[in-house]
């Protein structure tokens, strides 16, 4: 996660805020399924 300039990684708690910034990473298909269901 980007938020703000700083990289977080994220942890069991973490909640995501407006603004930031996901770097997702997986297999092509998954990638289009998460990008189909969230974009």
């Amino acid at each position: 996660i980007r938020r703000r300039g700083e990289t977080i990684v994220p942890r069991g708690l973490t909640v995501l805020l407006e603004g930031d910034r996901l770097t997702i990473i997986g297999d092509a298909q998954g990638i289009e399924q998460l990008n189909n269901k969230y974009n």
